[in-house]
Parts: structure tokens; C-alpha cells; sequence
């Protein structure tokens, strides 16, 4: 899998910048103003992009694409 090969848009990268601060679903989902069930369809929709079975791995691949500067 490469960078050129996922194509992300504005609330996805909303999303993964969330996932990647460790932040709960709630509060998350309170920062994009969206409900808890809209947002984990996001996270379900991330997972999907990026073949992950788990968060955990979905943030392996992010880190390792250099999807979202993680400082």
C-alpha cells in the first residue's frame, strides 16, 4: 500500500488527526459536531481505506505512510 494509493478527504483526515490525538469517540465526535454512531461509521470507513482490522493497526499504516504528522 502507498500514499498515492488512498485517497482521503477533508472529515477523513478530520478523523484520523482524532484518532492519532487518542481523544475518546465522544469527545471526538463532540470536536466535528457529529454524533458517536456518525463518527465510528468514519473510523469503520478509515479501517476500510486503509485494510486495517483494528485501530491500533490503522495507526501502524497511518505512521508508517506518513498520513498525519505525529510530531
Amino acid at each position: 500500500m502507498s500514499v498515492d494509493s488512498i485517497s482521503l478527504d477533508r472529515v477523513d483526515s478530520q478523523v484520523l488527526a482524532q484518532l492519532c490525538s487518542g481523544v475518546k469517540d465522544e469527545t471526538a465526535a463532540r470536536e466535528m459536531d457529529v454524533s458517536v454512531r456518525t463518527y465510528r461509521r468514519y473510523v469503520a470507513r478509515i479501517l476500510r481505506i486503509l485494510n486495517a482490522k483494528s485501530r491500533f493497526q490503522a495507526g501502524i499504516k497511518v505512521a508508517e505512510l506518513g498520513l498525519v504528522d505525529i510530531g
